[in-house]
């Protein structure tokens, strides 16, 4: 229920930002631009404290394969450390990366993002 709650609030949101976006004459960013692409949240479990950092790599918005800039874990979500790369949108399968404070890289992932604008999908990794 919550989700699609979010869902519907996200597609209200891009729906009144095309719209400012055309009234003004402005160019369209972030939801707006997104169509079906979503943002990602990534979110480790608890007993990963030497993952601090994490970055996204696949298909965004415009059909590109793209990698997103290192971002570190910022929120939290049940009991998780999350993080979301603002303003990078993706869609189907992404790789994400983890890393040390130190950047080493400790591990991949993969997760499905999916072709409907739902605004973000969260990537647990417990």
């Amino acid at each position: 229920m919550l989700r699609q709650i979010k869902g519907r609030i996200g597609v209200r949101a891009a729906l009144v930002m095309a719209l400012a976006t055309a009234i003004t004459g402005g160019v369209a960013v972030d939801a707006a631009s997104a169509g079906t692409a979503q943002q990602v949240q990534v979110c480790v479990g608890s007993g990963h404290d030497d993952i601090q950092k994490y970055d996204v790599y696949g298909y965004n918005q415009n059909g590109d394969y793209v990698s997103s800039p290192r971002d570190i874990f910022d929120k939290q979500s049940e009991g998780r450390r999350c993080g979301i790369v603002p303003d990078w949108w993706w869609v189907g399968w992404v790789s994400i990366n983890f890393y040390t404070s130190g950047n080493e890289r400790t591990g991949t992932r993969t997760c499905f993002i999916g072709y409907d604008f739902a605004s973000t999908t969260e990537c647990k990794f417990d």
